[in-house]
């Protein structure tokens, strides 16, 4: 081999090495990159987090007093049914009564002689 053949074949090999350098360099950047992209988005997870949480446990709470609403709520509606079921039950008495008072004043009225239409 010549000269020439041999410093072609160490600039070629020496090319080669520095572009393999190359390569492993800009694939150790990327690497190092993408890793401090993945840092950062799970640094700000960690700060979204904390809101979420918050969130989380305001939305717990209106819950737990919806839930408590409700339950009052149905209460008062038994109450209210059981309230308008003693009215209606007691309407139903007082109209009875006031049916039978009506009919002793009647009786009254067509027993006594000294009345001529009957009182109310």
């Amino acid at each position: 081999m010549d000269t020439t053949t041999v410093v072609v074949i160490v600039v070629a090999v020496v090319v080669l090495l520095v572009l393999l350098g190359l390569l492993a360099l800009a694939r150790k950047r990327s690497t190092s990159r993408r890793a401090d992209q993945a840092d950062s988005i799970r640094d700000e997870a960690k700060q979204r987090e904390f809101d979420v949480r918050r969130q989380e446990a305001e939305v717990s709470q209106v819950d737990a007093r919806a839930r408590q609403a409700q339950a009052e709520a149905d209460l008062k509606s038994a109450e209210a049914d059981k309230l308008a079921a003693t009215a209606h039950e007691r309407h139903t008495e007082v109209t009875s009564s006031r049916e039978e008072l009506n009919t002793d004043y009647e009786r009254a009225d067509e027993l006594d002689p000294r009345t001529g239409e009957p009182r109310r």
